[in-house]
């Protein structure tokens, strides 16, 4: 008989993996709702066209479609703003108090390639929040906390937090009159960038050539600049090479993307330096503000202040250390103001993401209402974990009832009923093995103790850990 394989990009989780699983997210729900977030559900699915509105170029490229019965378009969802924004955009939640603090666990599916030796995940988990009312950037400050201290309670280290603020650049692409239609496009070529700044992805030679490819592609046939890239050189990138193309490749996309700007947007050479520069300020806040006023003068004023206030607020946390990257825009258009994520050094993806997006619910046909969330990629979050955990997590189990005689399992299944009703954790054998047999399974299941039950004898509790043996009555088992 055939058998069958998962699908690729998918997972399969085992009892021992669920029990770490559920206790991580157990903690993120439980700090979500000490900030007063109330979880919400969405569908699996939802039509093409909200799910594509508001995407980001990656995302809306990725999405798993397909025709209903109905002849409608549908996607599987590749996030879970957009489900929550239609929710509130038709006032699903209007009996509810305002502002609207939501949360949400839940899976999501993209469409990812797939080859051989390359883990990819076409399926994940998201958890997330949104925040719906709040305009300032003690509202910001608020989302950036919730995930830092879900990491503290974690014990996970070394991670950094980076922040942004996408309206610097809203406001250069105003400047030089940038078809609101291409904004995000732009967004996005801004954030490959500031990727592509970051060395630590580049360590994988296939991810260096996986670049130098999208670049190549880029340039066109064209392509009159310096560095150009032709499929021979990168047919010959070695180990030996590589540390070498890391380091020019960088210029080598600003000037692809320069050119690209002008060709496909009509923007200047200085108009594409003007974003480029901007993209490059990172530090802390004394370097940052010092670099704003050398290479951007008094472009963005109010991005400026959003930025100095969200460093305020966030001074009021006890967060302090971060770095502000203006170069992080997050890949999507319908952020407009404050955006973040924080990520491993050892990780190519960040943990956790999100920002500000005070026009979004009206992009989907609802009111006017300022917002902000953020999302962890869930599998991520637990790959870090493990890694650092100290302690094995094993989930809680109580009793393990054997029975020395098959005349004795009615009495141990009306005990077992008993003591789950006070909360424990109990198992009674159904696989007629002697005692012993049952007593080697509930020690390879964990169990903490053995309840022995033998014809004409008082119940005996076993501790599995130090074989300890007393005499205990069944009126004792619940306390």
């Amino acid at each position: 008989m055939e058998k069958f394989t998962k699908p690729a990009g998918t997972n399969d989780f085992l009892p021992d993996q669920m029990v770490r699983r559920n206790f991580v997210e157990n903690i993120v729900r439980e700090t979500f709702e000490t900030y007063g977030y109330a979880q919400i559900q969405t569908p699996l699915f939802e039509s093409f066209a909200l799910l594509s509105a508001q995407a980001g170029e990656e995302i809306r490229q990725k999405m798993f479609t397909f025709i209903g019965s109905d002849r409608v378009d549908y996607a599987l969802r590749p996030e879970l703003t957009a489900p929550v924004c239609r929710l509130i955009a038709n006032g699903a939640l209007q009996h509810l108090p305002y502002p609207y603090k939501l949360y949400y666990v839940g899976q999501c599916v993209r469409q990812e390639p797939t080859a051989d030796n390359i883990a990819v995940r076409r399926e994940f988990r998201q958890a997330g929040v949104e925040l719906i009312g709040p305009a300032a950037a003690l509202a910001d400050a608020e989302i950036i906390t919730l995930p830092v201290r879900i990491l503290e309670k974690l014990n996970i280290p070394n991670t950094k937090l980076k922040i942004g603020n996408t309206g610097i650049f809203r406001h250069i692409f105003k400047q030089v009159a940038l078809d609101v239609n291409d904004h995000g496009e732009m967004i996005w070529d801004i954030e490959h960038l500031a990727r592509l700044r970051a060395e630590s992805r580049l360590q994988d030679i296939e991810t260096l050539r996986d670049e130098l490819n999208m670049l190549r592609r880029l340039q066109g046939s064209d392509y009159q600049g310096t560095h150009k890239i032709d499929t021979a050189a990168i047919q010959e990138l070695t180990e030996s090479t590589r540390s070498t193309w890391v380091e020019k490749l960088p210029l080598i996309a600003e000037q692809t993307y320069k050119a690209r700007w002008h060709r496909y947007f009509n923007i200047s050479e200085e108009a594409a330096q003007w974003c480029i520069d901007a993209s490059k300020i990172r530090g802390d806040r004394h370097t940052v503000m010092s670099a704003w006023d050398t290479r951007l003068g008094n472009t963005a004023k109010a991005a400026r202040q959003e930025l100095l206030a969200l460093c305020d607020c966030l001074q009021n946390y006890g967060i302090i250390d971060f770095e502000i990257n203006l170069g992080i825009t997050r890949g999507f258009d319908f952020y407009t103001g404050t955006v973040f994520q924080i990520e491993l050094p050892d990780m190519q993806l960040p943990l956790c993401g999100g920002g500000r997006y005070d026009r979004l619910i009206e992009n989907f046909g609802g009111p006017p209402r300022p917002g902000a969330g953020f999302a962890f990629q869930f599998d991520l979050l637990m790959e870090a974990f493990e890694k650092t955990q100290k302690a094995t997590i094993q989930a809680r189990k109580d009793y393990f009832i054997a029975t020395a005689a098959p005349e004795l399992i009615p009495e141990a299944q009306r005990l077992a009923e008993t003591l789950r009703r006070t909360g424990k954790t109990v198992e009674v054998e159904l696989m007629e093995r002697d005692v012993q047999a049952q007593q080697d399974y509930a020690t390879q299941a964990n169990y903490e103790y053995v309840l022995r039950l033998s014809p004409n004898q008082p119940l005996h509790r076993i501790q599995l850990k130090t074989g300890n043996i007393e005499t205990v009555a069944a009126e004792e088992l619940g306390a």
